[in-house]
Order: C-alpha cells, then structure tokens, then sequence
C-alpha cells in the first residue's frame, strides 16, 4: 500500500533510535548493533521496499541482499549505494558468522587469543587485522551516512551513541 513517506521515515529513524539507545553497541565488534552496522543495512532495505514497493513489488524480498539487489535493479537505489550496502552487508555476515563460531560473548581484540584477529581477517578478505578494522570503519561510516540521507532522525530525536 502507499504510505505516508513523511511518517514512514521518522518512523523506522526513530525505531532505530531506540534501538540503539536500548541495545547500545559497546566496539566495533558488535556487527549487529554498531551504528553502520547489521540492523543500519536491514532497515534501509525495509525501508526501500516499503517507500517503493506500491510501485514496483518486484523489489519485495525475503532477505535483505535480494530485497536491496531488487531494489537497485529497479532503479529505487543508486548502483554506487547498492554496492556499499551489499559489501558492508557481506562483511557483517561473514565477521559475524565467524565471532559466533569462535568467541564466547563478546569480542575484545585486547583479550582474545592472538590466532582470532588473523581468523577474521582471512575470513573477510583483509590482508591483515589492521587492515580489517580500517574496512570495518570505512563500511560502517559509509552505511551510517546513507542511513542518515535516506532516513534522517527526527528533530526530537537524540543521536545515539
């Protein structure tokens, strides 16, 4: 159904500005909640297919890649934004899978055995863990400022940490 563009964006802003509030990422490692992260990615693919899909419901998917490669091939999302999304998308998968597969709780690259930072390296295709936390960083503040053009937080609405 069409929808209240207006109302939808402040909306899943201000949905995602709880989020963030009630589950503050406390590093970088917390692919998921980080600011950049996970959740930034899946709600601007929500959002496109929610703003576009009275137009177009080709762009309807069930996981989040498909549902921002439709919404590219639709031309509802720039190729150059397509991209970022779907990298940034891709490393979170994988870092994620990999902290799930070999850390108990939280992640802490000062604690955690040596063998680990070289582990996500190779697994996200860095040459190294330095390099690793540079694309991290990179992909994270990119996605951010995409989440911050397409769904701005209301006025009301503090910057989460």
């Amino acid at each position: 159904q069409p929808r209240n563009l207006a109302k939808l964006k402040a909306d899943i802003a201000s949905m995602r500005g709880l989020m963030a509030r009630e589950n503050a990422a406390r590093s970088m490692w917390d692919i998921k909640h980080w600011r950049g992260g996970l959740i930034d990615v899946e709600f601007i693919a929500q959002y496109l297919q929610l703003r576009h899909a009275p137009d177009g419901p080709e762009v309807l998917a069930r996981n989040t890649r498909l549902a921002l490669e439709r919404c590219a091939a639709a031309g509802c999302l720039e190729p150059g934004n397509a991209r970022t999304l779907l990298e940034a998308l891709h490393l979170w998968q994988v870092l994620q899978a990999v902290l799930r597969l070999v850390v108990e709780g939280e992640f802490d690259p000062d604690t955690a055995p040596a063998e680990i930072g070289p582990l996500l390296a190779r697994a996200a295709g860095a040459v190294d863990f330095a390099a690793l936390q540079s694309t991290i960083l990179a992909r994270a503040q990119a996605v951010k400022a995409l989440f911050d053009v397409l769904l701005p937080l209301p006025a009301s609405e503090p910057e989460p940490a």
